[in-house]
């Protein structure tokens, strides 16, 4: 149904239903892909299904567009959750294991309150249902009764065996070739970080808390996940980024008109994407030392190109850098653009603040930056 006709559903006739006959059953609104943000976007903007404490977020699908919509829809109503319900695998899917981290490490990154994987068991013959192509978490032998484990289940199994109900997502940072979530479980003791290795070649990580840390090492294409348990009492140390590694753009601490996609540049990860004229994104605790001089960020195009402006201390503070975005072909063609570097040293808050040429067909993406 078209979105005016589901506010109209559910404004005139499922909230009044439930309240008419007592029912505190909770509602989720639109319930398909990624790329139609605008369809929640209409039905959230009454105000009457807005308001509703019946009324609880958003349900998405993951086969098509980037799970960033859901940082975009929770900005416009943050008291509205983020659920992803159906993410099939299937047959079409090359590599379960690759998507099956991105996307759940991407959805977790984003806001999603839950990560369904459909279906849970299907027969041999991939039923009953009409999508012949879907695979389940198991597959149950309709003639012998024997249980087999897909893919699936272990992937998913990395979060879900670890990262338990009323867990709640903390920053983490991703690096070259690497993607992370990490959660606080509920007893305000157990840490558990998921990574991924999206490279071709081993790739050795540092996981920092609280001052305490450990290493490791992933082989290509792999994913790992850690649990740890800290003490809740302990002081919280805080915790700065050498200006001079390099920053992936989905590093952000907190963002505003943008969203972040998968790229297909080297070592993969997500981009910073949909930038308009003003959008922002926050990164924090970035350590300059005794200063930087020049700056590097790899940039894409495919609409008429801007600038990025690099800033201390909110979006409209001192611009330390300005790095122009040239039109490079294509959203997902990147190059390395250098600038020079002024007046910053020490710990701040940096700020990159996307700025328009005045072209009509958007500005550009970002994938990393660093200092030098």
């Amino acid at each position: 149904m078209p979105a005016v006709a589901q506010t109209d559903l559910i404004r005139s006739y499922v909230i009044p239903a439930l309240q008419a006959n007592g029912l505190g059953t909770k509602l989720l609104v639109y319930d398909h892909n990624w790329d139609v943000p605008s369809y929640p976007e209409t039905v959230l903007g009454d105000r009457t299904i807005a308001s509703s404490p019946l009324v609880r977020g958003v349900a998405w699908h993951w086969y098509a567009g980037t799970p960033g919509v859901m940082t975009t829809l929770h900005n416009l109503y943050p008291n509205m959750g983020q659920y992803v319900t159906e993410a099939s695998g299937g047959s079409w899917n090359k590599d379960e294991v690759k998507s099956d981290f991105e996307v759940i490490t991407h959805s977790m990154r984003n806001w999603a309150k839950s990560y369904v994987k459909w279906s849970l068991a299907l027969d041999e013959n991939r039923g009953p249902g009409v999508c012949t192509e879907c695979t389940g978490l198991i597959t149950v032998n309709e003639n012998t009764g024997d249980v087999s484990y897909n893919i699936d289940y272990y992937t998913l199994g990395h979060f879900s065996k670890f990262v338990l109900p009323g867990a709640t997502r903390v920053w983490s940072s991703n690096a070259a070739g690497l993607i992370s979530a990490a959660f606080l479980n509920p007893d305000g003791q157990s840490r558990v970080v998921v990574v991924y290795n999206h490279s071709s070649s081993d790739r050795s990580f540092q996981v920092v808390w609280n001052g305490s840390a450990f290493n490791y090492s992933l082989p290509a294409l792999s994913g790992a996940t850690f649990e740890w348990t800290a003490d809740p009492t302990a002081q919280d140390a805080g915790y700065s980024i050498p200006a001079t590694e390099q920053i992936q753009a989905s590093s952000y601490n907190k963002v505003s008109g943008l969203q972040t996609e998968s790229t297909v540049d080297v070592d993969a990860g997500f981009d910073l994407a949909y930038a308009a004229d003003g959008s922002w994104a926050e990164y924090r605790n970035i350590d300059f030392g005794a200063g930087a001089k020049q700056l590097s960020a790899r940039v894409a195009s495919g609409g008429a190109g801007g600038t990025i402006e690099f800033r201390t201390g909110s979006p409209t503070g001192q611009v330390i850098a300005a790095v122009p975005v040239p039109v490079t072909g294509g959203w997902q063609t990147w190059t390395t653009v250098s600038v020079p570097v002024s007046n910053v040293t020490g710990r701040n808050n940096l700020y990159v603040v996307f700025r328009t040429n005045g072209g009509p067909n958007g500005i550009g993406n970002l994938n990393w930056f660093r200092f030098y």
